[in-house]
């Protein structure tokens, strides 16, 4: 690992701050986003699947310490990821990475510490923490020699550079990435992987290379026409033709990428992709359209707890209200925008001095707080044999 990554993280966030458009910092955000919890569904809104949770509960209550208990405890930490339940999420990963090290389970231990590294990444904001755990996947990675491993690593640490600022090492594991997903064949990561360095590359002003990448993307989807096709895909062309000035068909590709995440229940994406089509609206003067957009798209972030997007759609409610004179309401939602993104910003200045070179030490025994985890697992399964119970004496 190089060692440049923490060296202007203030200096850079504070320019993203102040002087760049926010509608770029949304893309690649975003794209983080896709790439580390692409099996997200429809966040607070869409229920765990009790069938599935009743049938892993039932295997852990079966089965004694072994390579399946921590599939299945990884399987009810994505379960729960899926409807962005990070908590009860965090305590199913925390037992998969005990027991897989306990057990020397290296492929389970691989799958929980990257779990680990991208909840520290994308929600909890704890670069600290995320880039130990990034650290030791790949350690894991190198004694399996998965390609799919390396993918996922290489990701994780360009997500995690690109979101403190460092773009050439963003760029760097990017393109590492790249290469693995090309050699396996992986059309559909190929063209997220191009999307997402597009995003890098507008961050940093590198407009023209921003849209040669964002023309790849759009070249790999007409070739395999739009089979498989990301939710990045389909919003990264969008803002293609904003890049390019062609307004009104990027605003046609925002309708149809968010008919297309609505019909999917992915609200995060509809979030998001309401406060994009805001911004093309309010450059091409239609203000009335730009407040409908950004209002439906805060809503949806309110509903669903969605606190990036929550400033996403501030930021265009701010500018909205500015380009139409009304101060109040301007003030209003540049106010909650500057609070959210000062709450970004401390989280940032907490973490400044974290080293590169920290690696995950490896567990031994069972910790208290193992213990206290499996108190609470215990708690859930009494619950649902309870209630299993009730159902069967009512029938």
């Amino acid at each position: 690992m190089n060692s440049e990554l923490y060296g202007s993280i203030l200096f850079k966030f504070a320019q993203i701050k102040l002087n760049r458009l926010f509608r770029i910092s949304n893309l690649y955000l975003s794209l983080v986003f896709l790439a580390l919890f692409q099996f997200q569904g429809s966040a607070k809104a869409q229920t765990v699947d009790s069938l599935r949770l009743d049938s892993l509960i039932t295997i852990l209550t079966l089965e004694k310490d072994s390579s399946q208990t921590v599939d299945v405890y990884l399987s009810l930490a994505d379960e729960y990821m899926r409807v962005t339940d990070y908590t009860i999420a965090s305590t199913y990963t925390d037992l998969a990475l005990d027991l897989a090290v306990k057990i020397g389970y290296k492929e389970g231990e691989l799958r929980a510490t990257l779990n680990m590294a991208h909840m520290y990444l994308a929600y909890y904001l704890d670069y600290t923490k995320s880039i130990s755990f990034y650290d030791h996947a790949l350690k894991l990675a190198e004694e399996i020699g998965n390609d799919e491993d390396y993918l996922s690593v290489y990701r994780g640490y360009s997500n995690l550079y690109s979101s403190v600022g460092n773009h050439s090492s963003a760029l760097h594991f990017n393109e590492k990435a790249i290469e693995v997903a090309e050699r396996i064949g992986d059309q559909e990561v190929v063209s997220e992987l191009n999307a997402y360095a597009g995003s890098i590359y507008e961050e940093s002003g590198d407009n023209a290379k921003a849209i040669e990448c964002y023309e790849k993307v759009e070249s790999i989807e007409d070739a395999n026409n739009y089979m498989g096709t990301s939710n990045a895909a389909y919003t990264v062309i969008a803002h293609l033709y904003y890049l390019k000035g062609d307004f009104k068909r990027s605003i046609k590709l925002y309708r149809t990428a968010i008919k297309r995440f609505e019909r999917l229940q992915e609200f995060r994406w509809v979030s998001y992709t309401h406060s994009e089509i805001a911004g093309v609206l309010i450059e091409d003067g239609q203000m009335e359209l730009a407040e409908k957009h950004a209002l439906k798209g805060l809503e949806i972030a309110e509903l669903y707890d969605l606190n990036k997007e929550r400033g996403d759609n501030y930021k265009m409610l701010a500018n909205v209200y500015k380009a139409k004179g009304n101060t109040e309401k301007y003030q209003k939602y540049q106010k909650a925008y500057e609070e959210f993104t000062d709450s970004v910003m401390v989280k940032l200045e907490d973490r400044v001095a974290v080293q590169q070179s920290v690696s995950l030490p490896p567990s031994s025994g069972v910790s208290f707080k193992t213990l206290i985890n499996l108190a609470i697992i215990l708690f859930f399964v009494i619950i649902a044999v309870f209630l299993s119970g009730l159902k069967f004496s009512r029938g």
